[in-house]
């Protein structure tokens, strides 16, 4: 640490003409992401002094690098978000044994991050054994500990983290899959640890319980509270006494929120029922909407107006500062037109996920010119083929993560080498079928369609794969 810390107070000038130690002092005032990787690239020193100052480092997938090659370049981090299966496993649609497994990174810290004072892991497995390595390498400095719907680890992981980790500030288990042995834990967080501030365990019993609102709650909103900036509406329960007027949002709610929450940056929507005017009034009235998710139920035999190519358009158009984007429908709810000008009018767009779209290839070539900015596409229900798919990938220039279900899948997978590129990992999930337990309390068969899995990784591919998840290259040589 004395060395870098040298390093940074020589009377060095970069090829900017701007001293090291100015530019060290301006470098801890730069905390975006992407503000950072701009100024690393301007030249290598700033690469080595962005290097050096970098506090916290989030790895969207735990594959697309290596514990190594993050401590060789990151070693003063003080906090590491880590993020293992993909966003599907929390609709249980990957294999439980896809991967994502904590070890090797836990290894990692325990040997070489001796700054890091914040962990937050995301749907991977974490073993008992990685919380006792934690807290003994760990334990004297941790502040936050984030096991976020992750698995694998029982009550008795938890309390070498409770005797261990007395600076601990915040405990976060949200919807993880805790075994539970006993309540001892608890009792040794309550014995040593004086400083907590946070302790969630919300939904690690897996009894979900959501908050429902109606069409006339939102209109009750829209009138008490207009500065409104972030808001979920969850698809409440499907029992029969819920399904009424009380409990259902359609497009009356959607424009009576859109006119009186102006304010509004994140709304994620769950309905019964759409018109194209009510996706043309938030494209009016929520010009600061950065993320808009909105998925259509299938309670309905009959929705008022799709598809809903017109009001996605004047959507887009209207919320220049959309960054992450969501459209799960229902077949016929978007056609290739439509799913044109979703290509079209997201320019600044970087996540996107869409289900039940489009008609035929022709929509997703169409959607593939557009998008200049989207770095992370997964779709649904899909009808396009792997040779579209692939084709989309390499015009879609911007990509590093895709994830794609129920495509038109063949046995070979041939026509998905078209996406093949250096440092691009593709891993097959072929069609499964699985056991599952009805509401009612007797088992059903469940077919899941075909998955494609593809990603940048500079660590190249990886090496647990499961009996589940095939890399394209081996498909190839059957």
């Amino acid at each position: 640490m004395e060395e870098n810390d040298n390093k940074l107070s020589k009377p060095m000038t970069s090829q900017t003409g701007m001293s090291d130690v100015v530019l060290g002092c301006v470098m801890l005032y730069i905390d975006d992401p992407k503000d950072r990787d701009a100024v690393s690239l301007v030249c290598r020193r700033w690469y080595e002094l962005d290097a050096l100052t970098r506090k916290h480092i989030t790895i969207a997938l735990c594959y697309t690098t290596s514990p190594d090659r993050l401590r060789r370049r990151f070693q003063h981090l003080e906090s590491l978000k880590l993020k293992g299966k993909p966003r599907a496993a929390m609709f249980n649609l990957i294999p439980e044994d896809w991967g994502g497994y904590v070890t090797p990174w836990v290894n990692e810290i325990a040997e070489n991050f001796n700054c890091l004072k914040s962990v937050h892991f995301r749907r991977m497995i974490v073993k008992d054994s990685d919380l006792a390595v934690l807290a003994r390498s760990r334990g004297k400095v941790l502040q936050v500990l984030k096991l976020d719907k992750c698995s694998g680890f029982s009550t008795d992981g938890l309390l070498h983290v409770g005797r261990l980790c007395r600076q601990l500030k915040t405990l976060f288990l949200e919807e993880s899959s805790i075994i539970e042995k006993d309540g001892q834990w608890l009792h040794e967080i309550a014995l040593n640890n004086s400083v907590l501030e946070t302790l969630n365990f919300y939904m690690t019993d897996l009894v979900k319980t959501r908050n429902v609102i109606g069409d006339r709650g939102l209109e009750v909103l829209a009138r008490s509270c207009k500065r409104l900036k972030r808001l979920r509406i969850e698809r409440g329960a499907d029992e029969q006494e819920m399904e009424d007027e009380e409990g259902v949002v359609s497009q009356r709610g959607l424009m009576a929120l859109a006119q009186g929450c102006l304010e509004l940056e994140y709304l994620a929507v769950y309905v019964s029922d759409i018109t194209n005017a009510s996706l043309e009034h938030i494209g009016t009235h929520s010009k600061n909407l950065c993320d808009f998710r909105l998925v259509l139920l299938d309670r309905e035999e009959r929705i008022t107006d799709l598809p809903l190519d017109y009001g996605v358009r004047a959507l887009l158009r209207g919320c220049e500062k959309l960054r992450r984007f969501a459209l799960y429908l229902r077949p016929g709810g978007l056609t290739d037109v439509g799913l044109g000008y979703i290509g079209q009018y997201s320019p600044k767009v970087r996540w996107m996920l869409l289900g039940y779209v489009g008609e035929t290839d022709a929509g997703l070539l169409e959607f593939s010119k557009g998008c200049p900015s989207l770095q992370k596409l997964e779709m649904r229900g899909c009808c396009f083929s792997e040779h579209a798919l692939a084709v989309s990938v390499t015009q879609l220039t911007s990509l590093r993560y895709l994830w794609v279900q129920g495509y038109r899948s063949t046995r070979s997978g041939h026509d998905l080498l078209a996406m093949a590129r250096p440092f691009w990992n593709i891993e097959i999930i072929p069609a499964r079928q699985t056991v599952m337990t009805d509401q009612a309390g007797e088992a059903v068969m469940v077919e899941h369609p075909a998955h494609i899995l593809a990603y940048y990784s500079l660590a190249g591919p990886r090496k647990d794969f499961p009996d589940t998840v095939i890399p394209l290259d081996h498909l190839l040589l059957e």
